[in-house]
């Protein structure tokens, strides 16, 4: 249950902000400013939120904030602010300090936008780069990455899954990662092993440790009423090694299954051979270089999709 915090008047704080475009604005806290975007007008960016957050975190989130005016582009401000805002008024992220793990997965519940989750996490990484202090230890773990967590810890696998950065892709990005897969393939600006990889990422969904027990054997193409199918022996992942003969059959997409023809057509070798490398960690390596030659865009995150 959201514990909300009740407003009170606050110490006045104020700082001169200089934009991209050279315009400088006399900001303060806990009061809305409006700022002049050429061809689009007046657009006001929301600091009365503040008032409802927890006093420690008041000032180190003003700084945060209108720092981005001097660093980004004003609408990226102006979203990251309105952000800010609705996670202020519907999670406990800002509602006490420091912040814990426990309020960290408020925000990615069901009921928060999932458009403002991209604007949110780069948010609290300067706030811990400001002031690691705002953060308990597991907290901060999370948005640094270097903590391993055990299974049972809800609130860190909620975070995962839907998390912009660690998490699944969205509808957008899936379709952006496509197009610019086969533009890349197209322009030979990656190879064959590469695109037919990412494919089989891409419409398998496979661990890289099935990928890589995988054998040439393992793609059975046969003919069917629509022309050449294909047909893949999956290994079980929780297997003992490589060897348990254990594996389950699934139907390779049309995409991927053009390109496994294709793929296995010209590289020859023996049925017995690894279909494309011998381990997870050359699958997972393999996979994230070709993902970053590829021209994609991620609209909540605003950059390329991070793989």
């Amino acid at each position: 249950m959201t514990n909300f915090v009740e407003a009170v008047e606050i110490p006045k704080y104020s700082r001169y902000v200089v934009s991209l475009d050279g315009t400088g604005y006399d900001l303060e806290l806990g009061k809305d400013k409006k700022i002049h975007i050429n061809n689009i007008g007046n657009e006001t960016l929301s600091l009365s939120w503040l008032n409802n957050v927890d006093s420690s975190l008041q000032i180190p989130l003003f700084t945060c904030i209108t720092d981005l005016l001097s660093t980004h582009s004003k609408q990226y401000a102006l979203t990251t602010s309105r952000s800010a805002r609705y996670i202020t008024n519907s999670t406990n992220v800002f509602k006490k300090f420091p912040i814990d793990l426990a309020a960290l997965s408020s925000w990615v519940s069901m009921e928060t936008k999932k458009s403002y989750m991209g604007f949110l996490r780069p948010l609290l990484r300067r706030l811990l780069e400001l002031d690691p202090e705002l953060f308990d230890r597991e907290a901060a773990g999370y948005l640094q990455g270097n903590i391993k967590w055990e299974q049972s810890d809800s609130s860190y696998f909620s975070l995962m899954t839907n998390c912009p950065e660690g998490g699944a892709l969205t509808d957008q990005e899936l379709h952006s990662l496509h197009s610019a897969l086969n533009r890349s393939y197209a322009k030979d600006e990656i190879n064959q092993l590469d695109y037919t990889l990412v494919w089989m990422m891409i419409g398998t969904g496979l661990r890289p440790i099935q990928i890589a027990r995988m054998r040439r054997s393992d793609v059975q193409i046969h003919d069917g009423p629509e022309g050449k199918e294909v047909m893949l022996n999956v290994p079980l992942a929780k297997g003992e090694g490589e060897n348990t003969g254990e594996y389950w059959l699934r139907r390779a997409p049309s995409v991927l299954a053009e390109a496994l023809i294709s793929y296995l057509n010209c590289n020859q070798g023996n049925p017995q051979d690894p279909l494309f490398l011998k381990t997870s960690s050359e699958v997972s390596r393999r996979t994230v270089a070709a993902c970053s030659k590829l021209d994609s865009w991620s609209e909540r995150l605003g950059t390329k999709i991070p793989i």
